[in-house]
């Protein structure tokens, strides 16, 4: 257990904290006086079995399913549907013992590829898919990204129950056996990422994607870590009508470690790897606080990933209270969500009459800025970042500072002295309850 872990156990606390900031930096900080900061974060694990282990044990007894090598058969199109470099899925381990597999099925290597579940997120360069999937890979195996944007490489799968028009990509209908690879972690609409949340909406077109988060993404309750979303069982229909025959899904614990590795039947993968995930990412929280730090750590590539720590933060402010979010974001506020910001910015309720008019061009960036701007306006939000300057903070309606300990004296001013605040080292995949 690590000092941190032990502090929150033990009710003990720290005169300094180290925030986890970069993959490669953190940021440290010091609460005034007479002040205990309550540290939050993942269960720590004791030690596990190597990758390897897990992974042979998974693919060997499958959830809900047979083998990849009884279900295959050597003329079949394999594709492997993979999430991206925002995420933190060991791909790099996960493929190689699958395509070991696809060969014992007398599967060629120019019959299987790799497709990044990207959404709308920027498209990965060269660099960044042989990193996702180790240089032995991106060589040997055909990787593709994939392009919501664009339109002649999508096709039609049908309409939702929620009136949507779905568009996927090409690949889906090309292929005759699909392999989802992704992780098991919180998300602000969806309840929880993994499961066929890697075809929908992680390989649908822009269309479908601006359909999805305007029908989820303006309902004004905060999902991050609930069971209970409604758009998960949304996923679930699409995956069943465009067919994900096998999924594996990671649980990792706090350090990237894999917890648990599981395989099979999408839908008990996500079931029984969903009590996996919430013991080691739902943290129990005896009340909540005036005054919340929180890092968006490991989402801080830009304000889109790194957004998801004032969510995290909301289960642990009260109402009224400061959420101070630490988030590195270097590629600003997003690559491909010009508007995303400026909507934050906005009275949710404008946004939302916009959205039902059709008169944002990007409807995705709107739809969430909605979810965001509702928790501005229950939440004082300040901002501490490199990549994020002070005018773009005030277009969002935050207030930007240097260092932590500035925001802590503004956030002073206005609740008064606080005896405690709550500090989330891992926003980006911590929740906390009420046991």
């Amino acid at each position: 257990m690590t000092a941190l872990c032990r502090c929150m156990r033990e009710g003990a606390y720290l005169s300094n904290i180290r925030l986890p900031y970069t993959d490669t930096s953190h940021l440290s900080f010091r609460s005034p006086d007479h002040c205990i900061p309550r540290v939050y974060q993942p269960r720590a694990t004791a030690e596990v079995e190597s990758l390897d282990t897990l992974l042979e044990k998974a693919l060997n007894d499958p959830l809900g399913s047979k083998r990849i090598e009884e279900r295959v058969r050597p003329d079949d199109k394999v594709l492997i549907v993979c999430d991206d470099l925002t995420r933190p899925t060991p791909a790099d381990k996960i493929i190689p013992p699958i395509l070991r597999r696809l060969e014992l099925c007398g599967v060629r290597d120019s019959d299987i590829e790799i497709l990044f579940a990207l959404g709308t997120h920027r498209l990965m360069t060269q660099n960044e898919m042989k990193t996702k999937v180790g240089e032995a890979i991106f060589r040997r195996i055909s990787c593709a990204n994939h392009d919501a944007f664009d339109k002649s490489e999508l096709r039609y799968f049908g309409t939702s129950e929620e009136g949507i028009a779905v568009w996927l990509n090409r690949r889906l209908k090309e292929a005759s056996f699909v392999i989802g690879i992704g992780d098991l972690v919180p998300h602000p609409i969806a309840g929880y990422g993994g499961g066929a949340k890697i075809l929908y909406p992680g390989v649908a077109g822009e269309e479908t994607i601006a359909g999805f988060h305007v029908s989820f993404g303006l309902d004004p309750l905060n999902y991050y870590g609930s069971i209970a979303a409604p758009a998960r069982a949304s996923i679930d229909r699409l995956a069943a009508v465009v067919g994900l025959d096998f999924l594996v899904n990671t649980v990792l614990a706090q350090d990237s470690r894999v917890y648990a590795t599981l395989a099979g039947d999408h839908k008990m993968v996500y079931e029984v790897g969903l009590s996996l995930s919430r013991e080691i990412y739902g943290v129990p929280a005896e009340h909540l606080y005036n005054v919340v730090v929180v890092s968006s750590y490991p989402a801080w590539s830009d304000f889109w990933q790194g957004g998801k720590g004032i969510y995290s933060g909301a289960t642990l402010a009260k109402p009224g209270g400061d959420i101070i979010l630490v988030t590195a974001c270097p590629e600003g506020l997003s690559k491909t969500h010009q508007d995303f910001g400026r909507c934050i910015g906005m009275r949710p309720e404008d946004v939302a009459k916009e959205l039902a008019a059709g008169r944002f061009k990007d409807a995705i960036g709107a739809a969430i800025a909605v979810k965001v701007a509702r928790l501005r306006e229950q939440y004082r939000i300040s901002l501490v970042s490199d990549g994020l300057g002070s005018d773009i903070a005030r277009m969002m309606g935050f207030e930007r500072y240097e260092r932590v300990e500035d925001a802590l004296a503004a956030a002073w001013a206005y609740q008064g002295p606080q005896d405690e605040i709550g500090v989330i080292p891992y926003g980006g995949h911590t929740y906390c309850y009420s046991p």
